[in-house]
């Protein structure tokens, strides 16, 4: 099964920032729209941008968390994905190891036996030569 983890972030640029209900920065202003700036001259200007700002400072916050808590499961993923291939990497160790030494004390078997077999080879060479001997 494929695990996914979705990460999306608001439009967080300078002009979107803020809700429905205080407005955006660029809304401050009748002209705001098109120069990015508040009207703070008047009380309730200053209190409207003040609202927005909070807004968009809380806006940002939370996006911040949704990135932190994206960077969390990233790295909690990461650290299983390490745990995970020093699991396999042990476990191949482990049956190259089982291997090597089943290999090794066949190769030591058949070499005791090849031994044992030129051993007898060589005293059933030398009975003939015996036997000629004692004929002689």
């Amino acid at each position: 099964s494929a695990d996914t983890i979705e990460v999306g972030l608001d439009d967080i640029r300078t002009t979107q920032l803020g809700n429905v209900s205080t407005g955006t920065l660029a809304d401050a202003d009748g002209a705001g729209a098109e120069t990015g700036r508040a009207n703070i001259r008047s009380k309730e200007g200053a209190i409207a941008a003040g609202n927005i700002l909070d807004n968009a400072i809380a806006q940002i916050n939370e996006d911040r968390a949704n990135v932190g808590a994206s960077i969390s499961r990233f790295e909690f993923a990461s650290a299983n994905l390490a745990t995970s291939i020093e699991n396999l990497d042990a476990a191949r160790s482990t049956l190259m190891d089982v291997d090597m030494a089943s290999e090794m004390s066949n190769f030591s078997s058949k070499q005791v036996m090849m031994q044992a077999s030129v051993a007898m080879l060589a005293q059933a060479n030398q009975m003939p030569q015996q036997l000629l001997r004692l004929l002689n």
